[in-house]
């Protein structure tokens, strides 16, 4: 695991926050075990997906996969949408900056919204890709 992984998700935690994403009442980096109405809606960065060594011939890099969990008990899917395309808005084709990194470019590589099998909860996921060059 690369020693960027860190800052990037904070990096990652200041571009959500910054784009004052609608309806969210709180972002976290973990699951809310037993969640209380007024938890919802929240987004949850999630698991680091993946790690791909991703070195060119002038310096060591990677990709980084990352999701993001989106958690709404709003009947319908409009809130979780409009949380999502937020989201999007605000990471996709965008540069972050993160210490020990020239450069660090995000992508929106897919999302999917699922109904929770508690029968009141959508689930929406949003997968990023992160381009990282090394300082």
């Amino acid at each position: 695991m690369t020693s960027y992984v860190w800052p990037l998700q904070q990096a990652v935690y200041a571009a959500l926050v910054a784009a004052a994403l609608p309806h969210v009442v709180k972002i976290v980096d973990h699951r809310i075990e037993r969640p209380k109405a007024n938890d919802f809606p929240y987004v949850q960065i999630g698991e680091d997906g993946q790690s791909l060594q991703d070195d060119v011939s002038c310096a060591d890099g990677s990709q980084e996969i990352l999701n993001l969990h989106t958690w709404s008990r709003s009947r319908g899917q409009k809130q979780i949408k409009e949380i999502m395309g937020a989201i999007h808005g605000a990471l996709h084709n965008t540069a972050l900056t993160v210490s020990g990194l020239v450069s660090c470019h995000v992508f929106v590589e897919s999302g999917r919204i699922l109904d929770d099998p508690d029968g009141k909860t959508r689930h929406g996921v949003t997968t990023l890709r992160i381009y990282c060059r090394e300082a």
